[in-house]
């Protein structure tokens, strides 16, 4: 298993609530999901699927009392930082949380799948399970 930390130390504004100082987000490859933790409690997690040329963000489960900590916001944010990080992926947003943040931040916007152009490029739909 390869897991990959970060912790987020830009306390800048989030609507969705203030960041608390404590939070890290951590990719856990092997069980295709980004966890977030609060002061070392799981507070959230992100679950993906990986498909050759995109990434589909599936869904988000919150644990109860850390639903205003910026916690989703740092979840979405890191998946997407790493799709942007790691080249020619898509992402299709199939989880409700995940679609309503991107149409918040539309500088992420750049790493949404579009149909109309991405399958010229040879990105395809996205698989279904």
């Amino acid at each position: 298993m390869r897991v990959v930390s970060a912790t987020l130390l830009d306390r800048g504004p989030d609507p969705g609530g203030s960041i608390p100082p404590a939070l890290s987000v951590v990719h856990d490859e092997e069980r295709a999901r980004y966890v977030a933790s609060v002061g070392g409690r799981v507070a959230r997690s992100l679950s993906y699927q990986r498909a050759e040329m995109l990434v589909v963000l599936t869904r988000t489960d919150l644990w109860p009392g850390f639903d205003a900590h910026g916690v989703g916001a740092a979840l979405v944010r890191r998946a997407l930082d790493d799709v942007r990080a790691h080249g020619a992926r898509r992402v299709v947003p199939l989880c409700h949380f995940v679609a309503w943040w991107v149409g918040r931040h539309p500088e992420c916007v750049d790493r949404l799948y579009d149909p109309a152009t991405d399958q010229q490029r040879g990105a395809g739909p996205p698989a279904r399970p």
